[in-house]
């Protein structure tokens, strides 16, 4: 779940939740976006379910503004293992537009990002200002066999994957990459934290964001006992030891809470 939103100003709170049925699924089949009333029940407000010829499951959806316009969109990431006649597994990123009250039925911009016969996935996302222009870039996490994180832009053209960025001393390793985002300088171009769990050490690779060019940093081993079970949908900023600095939080299903700066 992500939120909570008042998207269309009527001081009642909605939120987004990627669903499952846990008896039969292990990755989220649908999103879908509710608000909730004034008697505290939870009214459908939009949602999206794949259709037939999307076949895959749901990376993450977020709410975010990527064209600079003011208005929410969100954002929704899947890994696909058919699209149509591609059967190669791959990424597809789709963005829907807010009227007002509801999100569009349509995509507003859509992206599919893998090359034929060559397998790709994303582990997870998150929204950023890469390049401190007042929108909202995505950077993606991606896996199978590329190993590294890539950012896509929107521009009136539509969708675009503009930096691809290899972690130079996490390309080995058997546990999949993940990304957090924070601007550690605090010079308004946010950084990106590289992250893949191995066993019971965690691995961190901090790439600074210097004017738009990504610097990378030292790598970071930490050995946590009983380190288990990443969760991706989990990894936020906040400011963990209210020290005026904000950290990346990364939960795991072992109950373990790691903040990273």
């Amino acid at each position: 779940m992500n939120g909570t939103y008042d998207l269309d100003g009527d001081n009642m709170l909605e939120f987004l939740a990627l669903e499952l049925d846990p008896d039969k699924d292990v990755f989220p089949t649908a999103v879908r976006f509710y608000e909730i009333d004034s008697d505290g029940y939870q009214t459908l407000i939009w949602e999206f379910i794949p259709p037939v010829a999307l076949e895959g499951e749901f990376v993450d959806a977020q709410v975010g503004d990527i064209d600079g316009d003011g208005s929410p969109d969100l954002i929704l990431v899947m890994n696909l293992s058919r699209f149509a006649d591609n059967a190669t597994p791959h990424v597809f990123v789709a963005t829907y537009s807010w009227d007002g009250s509801h999100f569009s039925e349509i995509p507003s911009a859509t992206l599919d990002i893998g090359k034929e016969d060559r397998s790709l996935r994303c582990n997870n996302f998150q929204l950023l200002d890469y390049n401190a222009d007042g929108d909202q870039e995505i950077v993606l996490a991606l896996g199978s066999p590329f190993r590294g994180f890539a950012i896509v832009d929107s521009s009136p053209g539509g969708l675009s994957l503009v930096k691809k960025v290899r972690p130079d001393q996490l390309l080995v390793g058997s546990g999949l990459i993940y990304v957090g985002v924070v601007d550690y300088d605090g010079d308004g171009y946010e950084d990106v934290l590289a992250l893949s769990p191995d066993g019971n050490t965690i691995k961190a690779q901090p790439f600074y964001n210097i004017g738009g060019v990504f610097d990378s940093g030292q790598l970071v081993r930490k050995k946590v006992d009983g380190l288990n079970g990443i969760l991706p949908y989990s990894i936020e900023l906040t400011d963990w030891d209210s020290d005026g600095f904000f950290d990346v939080l990364v939960s795991f299903s072992s109950a373990i809470l790691l903040p990273l700066r």
